[in-house]
């Protein structure tokens, strides 16, 4: 990468400021802690990487994520430089709330409808309605007036607006050509050659998951028989749950509902305040809202009923909607209501199917520079630490309960999520170090120490320290062994060299072990040659995030474990990586 670029949208992360820089018809990202201005032209000498694709099962997939938006991948800068500064620097503009609808961000963060919040077609087909009533009183003709929406739509996706402002700017597009040349193509015709030609320019929109909400909206509105169009209360619901499932990995029964009526409030009263913010700034009622909102939020949380549905992979999606069309074509209403019945029966089916036992099998996650692993055995649940990504692949498992949640030591790279753990699952019983505090509460917590290493269960967890307090957060880790499906796993926290030696000393060759955790994510303060020789694993596995700040593993580490003929599986290079049936699965980036 060597050429100019233009700045075209930015975010403050607090720490740092991410931009969006286009080129033509290319988007990337890059990071940076100086601050540039909207429209800026700047030139950049660096290097092109992708976004990591979804390496926890279930979990995020930046890179689908990022190329739905246009952004085909971030810039790790080698030199950057001002070219022309924009004319907007000198003009000191103050924030417009309107203008926040038009990115495809959410304005505000909800557990079940933060996606509301976002634009949609329903926010701004209501704004092109208060347009087209202007352009009316203003006595402007349907095909100027198609012609001036396309050309404002178009602008405002070119300086970096939603996927949803481009399908409008086509759309009207089309409109006007129909009328200029008395083409006669009806709306459903123009929505389907809207798509096509969004398609071919970037064949990466199918990623966008607003372009896929607003199309299955758009093509059930087109399709629909006048049997369903009277019926449409039943079937929104159906249509919208795969993507509840899709975003939240469960289905939450009051939202699910409640979703046809905060879109009327959002499109006639959302919408409208953040007109009347932006005209009239003094007059503040999207905080008002906001607080409506969350008080919506706490009574769903109380009453609410969430369970799990089978979620949809691949052809699934082709199936699904497939019958939903069949659904659609019902010539009358008793057709109508066997066709939705069998739907009926096909979710019930989907509900039983989630509730099969689980395979016993071990998954060391993918979260970066932390620690977060998830143990099946016996249809039983345990985690082992929770910085990232623990919640996600449990919903993508449909589990509801977790047997044993242990945290290693309090570090935050080891429990960042336990509280949305503690939200979103049953947890029997929290296991933690005995020798330091943690900021949890549970009404069952078993603090390993001296004479306490004995955990009264079925699944033959073995507590093997901390036996005593070293006065050290990593050190005072807790170590336990586990068999699962043929294999025993080691599990070491952040534990140092002197806890690694007392282990040796106390136990010996009890260590022994087939899968280690590596200590201290392949810090040079662990795993010692004499500790790796009693434990003797043939398999290895460190949690460490691309480019770290703390250069981890430690290259002497790494000479170590190949000295010892092990290959260090590292998640940064490998993703998670999975240990079933004696076989290893991996997730790569």
């Amino acid at each position: 990468m060597n050429q100019n670029f233009v700045v075209s949208h930015i975010e403050d992360k607090e720490s740092y400021y991410q931009y969006t820089v286009t080129s033509g018809f290319d988007s990337f990202h890059f990071n940076s802690q100086i601050q540039y201005a909207f429209g800026d032209i700047i030139f950049i000498k660096g290097r092109i990487e992708n976004y990591r694709k979804q390496t926890v099962p279930g979990g995020f997939d930046s890179f689908k994520y990022q190329l739905g938006k246009g952004i085909k991948g971030i810039i790790r800068i080698d030199t950057i430089s001002l070219k022309f500064p924009s004319i907007f620097r000198k003009i000191k503009l103050k924030p417009i709330p309107i203008l926040d609808l038009f990115y495809d961000d959410t304005l505000i963060e909800t557990q079940y409808m933060s996606h509301l919040f976002k634009l949609s077609s329903i926010h701004l087909t209501f704004l092109i309605a208060l347009m087209f009533k202007l352009f009316y009183y203003l006595d402007i003709k349907d095909t100027s007036k198609y012609l001036i929406t396309a050309i404002l739509m178009g602008v405002s996706y070119v300086i970096g607006f939603s996927v949803i402002i481009l399908r409008m700017c086509i759309k009207y597009t089309i409109k006007y050509l129909n009328d200029v040349f008395n083409i006669e193509m009806d709306n459903s015709n123009i929505e389907v050659l809207t798509c096509l030609i969004i398609l071919i320019f970037n064949p990466y929109i199918i990623y966008n998951q607003t372009f896929i909400v607003v199309y299955v909206f758009v093509f059930y509105i087109a399709l629909s028989s006048r049997v369903t169009k009277k019926h449409i209360s039943y079937i929104i619901p159906f249509l919208i749950a795969p993507f509840l499932l899709l975003w939240q990995k469960e289905i939450s029964l009051i939202s699910l509902f409640f979703i046809p009526i905060m879109s009327l409030l959002i499109k006639y009263v959302w919408v409208p305040s953040l007109i009347i913010g932006s005209t009239l700034p003094f007059i503040s009622l999207i905080d008002n809202i906001a607080i409506f909102i969350q008080k919506i939020e706490a009574f769903i949380d109380i009453y609410d009923i969430r369970f799990y549905l089978i979620q949809l992979n691949g052809i699934m999606w082709i199936f699904y909607f497939g019958y939903i069309i069949f659904l659609y074509a019902a010539p009358h209403k008793k057709a109508f209501y066997r066709r939705f019945v069998s739907l009926l029966g096909m979710v019930v089916i989907s509900f039983l199917l989630t509730l099969k036992p689980l395979e016993d099998n071990v998954i060391f996650l993918d979260v970066g520079q932390g620690d977060s692993a998830v143990i099946f055995k016996d249809n039983q649940v345990i985690v082992v630490d929770a910085f990232v990504n623990v919640t996600s692949y449990l919903k993508y498992h449909y589990v509801y309960t977790i047997d044993y949640l242990f945290i290693t030591h309090s570090d935050l790279d080891h429990m960042k999520e336990v509280d949305n753990l503690l939200e979103n699952f049953n947890i029997k019983t929290i296991v933690v170090s005995g020798y330091m505090d943690y900021p949890v509460k549970h009404p069952n917590i078993y603090r390993v120490r001296e004479g306490f290493l004995n955990l009264s269960d079925s699944l033959g967890i073995q507590l093997l320290g901390p036996t005593k307090d070293y006065r050290n957060i990593n050190d005072n880790s807790i170590v336990f062994k586990i068999f699962v499906d043929g294999l025993n796993y080691l599990f070491t926290g952040d534990i140092g060299i002197q806890t690694e030696n007392d282990l040796v000393n106390m136990y010996g060759r009890l260590l022994k072990s087939d899968v280690l955790k590596v200590p201290h994510h392949g810090s040079n303060t662990s795993s010692s040659v004499d500790f790796l020789y009693h434990v003797d694993p043939s398999i290895a596995v460190v949690s460490v995030s691309k480019r770290n700040v703390y250069n981890l593993p430690n290259k002497e580490i790494i000479q170590i474990y190949w000295d010892y003929g092990l290959y260090l599986h590292q998640t940064k290079d490998s993703g998670s990586l999975k240990i079933k049936n004696k076989n290893l699965i991996n997730f790569p980036p």
